[in-house]
Order: structure tokens, then C-alpha cells, then sequence
């Protein structure tokens, strides 16, 4: 299941940058296809 926050990042991604909204979900897929249990969260603030 998508958490909230990234739900609500990639709508503004999406909205805003179409071109790497497209790139983002192709990672995403990406991702998923190898570690389908994988998790996701939006974190701010750099390393």
C-alpha cells in the first residue's frame, strides 16, 4: 500500500514535471518487479 505523503508527491510531481514523473514510475516499477514487498516513505532533509 502507497503511504499518504507518496501518494501526495508524486500527484505534485505529476502535476508539476511530467517528464520525471514518467521516469519515477518506471523506478518505482522497477523496484517492484524485483522486491515486490518493498516499502516506501517520503523523507526530507538530505543524508
Amino acid at each position: 500500500m502507497t503511504d499518504v505523503n507518496v501518494s501526495r508527491l508524486l500527484q505534485e510531481l505529476q502535476a508539476t514535471n511530467p517528464e520525471r514523473y514518467e521516469l519515477v514510475q518506471a523506478v518505482r516499477q522497477a523496484i517492484y518487479s524485483v522486491v515486490p514487498d518493498a516499502e516506501e516513505r517520503v523523507m526530507y532533509g538530505g543524508f
